[in-house]
């Protein structure tokens, strides 16, 4: 098992990379970076951390969320720049490419005046990556398979503070926390072409993929 945390100049999230997405746990402070480490389960407390590797990330960026892409490269979502960045883990801070996370100029409809970048998800053949626009409240759509991100798609999410994604074959589910809905994406050749509402629920924050026996 790996752990990996994002450390920010705001604070730092810590997460465990697990099915290709690193999930995060808790909120400390730092510069911008990713730190990772090996666990050792057989061992008790922090004796089962050992750091080995400290990526420094373009400054400004806050990272908040994570994917692993086919290729090993990490995308990660800059909450406090507002931006999408590609890279692989160890690579130098200037090797990593930083695109904006929405063309909307602004200013945000819900909660602040500007954008705060939440959750990211790839799709399931990880061609592309789904970004949900905390503030802009949008989905955009990146295609993730050259050097450089490409914005393909940027659709409006219908919700409000879409906190978390979850694919699903064809669909892209979206939790809206401050409009108390989640939200269905249809997906045409893995991007997203319409919304609707899904059902509603009390401030949605994260959506689990249903268990079946």
């Amino acid at each position: 098992m790996r752990l990996v945390t994002f450390e920010r100049a705001d604070g730092l999230a810590a997460g465990i990379l697990r099915g290709g997405e690193i999930v995060p746990l808790e909120a400390l402070g730092g510069p911008d970076s990713v730190r990772e480490f090996s666990v050792d389960l057989a061992k008790p407390g922090a004796e089962a951390l050992k750091q080995t590797r400290v990526t420094r990330l373009p400054a400004g960026c806050g990272p908040r969320h994570a994917v692993v892409l086919n290729d090993g490269r990490l995308a990660i979502s800059g909450e406090l720049g507002s931006n999408l960045l590609v890279g692989h883990p160890g690579a130098p801070e200037g090797a990593w490419q930083s695109v904006p996370s929405t063309t909307r100029p602004g200013p945000a409809r819900t909660r602040h005046r500007r954008n705060y970048p939440g959750d990211i998800q790839r799709s399931a053949d990880g061609r592309f990556v789904y970004f949900a626009n905390r503030g802009n409240d949008t989905i955009s759509t990146f295609d993730v398979t050259g050097l450089k991100p490409r914005l393909v798609s940027e659709i409006d999410s219908t919700v409000f503070w879409p906190q978390h994604l979850l694919v699903q074959g064809d669909r892209l589910l979206v939790a809206g926390w401050d409009s108390s809905r989640i939200a269905v994406l249809t997906l045409k050749d893995g991007v997203p072409v319409s919304a609707a509402t899904a059902f509603e629920c009390a401030f949605p924050g994260w959506i689990l993929p249903q268990q079946r026996a």
